[in-house]
């Protein structure tokens, strides 16, 4: 094969990742948008700082991989060494990035699964079947509920 084209080669393999990346960092980026600022979820149910934690985090890491990922598609087309070294730069943030947020929800993993449970307590025990909250407990036990409980049948059999 010659030179050109496994340069083109390789250029079309670098644009279709970061068009992957970058539809895999909008949808982190919107799930983190959802989890703050939606009107019905466990957050606005129990406000917690380890809840908000988790979808700053979700967003910070979502907007991140885009601005990587538009970086990457545009030094990719336009082949500039300068762009390709940024791209290099924003990669390495991006991995120590990750690491450090993977870390800090390792760490705090039992704080969130406990205010998760102290939320959904809350919930179920303030439950009256006439408020926003209520419909998110009835959308828990029509959606989670069955499933739940075929993987648990499934499991002990």
């Amino acid at each position: 094969m010659k030179l050109q084209v496994k340069i083109q080669l390789l250029t079309f393999s670098s644009e279709v990742l970061n068009f992957i990346f970058l539809a895999l960092g909008l949808s982190v980026f919107l799930c983190g948008l959802w989890i703050l600022f939606d009107i019905g979820n466990l957050l606005t149910a129990h406000p917690s700082d380890e809840l908000r934690t988790v979808g700053a985090g979700l967003l910070m890491i979502g907007g991140v991989v885009v601005v990587v990922s538009v970086v990457g598609c545009v030094s990719a087309v336009k082949e500039n060494k300068i762009l390709l070294l940024t791209y290099q730069g924003f990669l390495i943030v991006l991995i120590f990035g990750q690491l450090f947020i993977t870390l800090l929800l390792l760490l705090n993993r039992d704080k969130i699964e406990k205010k998760l449970d102290n939320t959904l307590d809350h919930l179920i025990v303030n439950y009256t079947g006439h408020t926003d909250m209520d419909t998110l407990v009835d959308n828990i036990q029509y959606y989670v509920s069955p499933r739940f409980i075929t993987s648990l049948t499934k499991s002990i059999k």
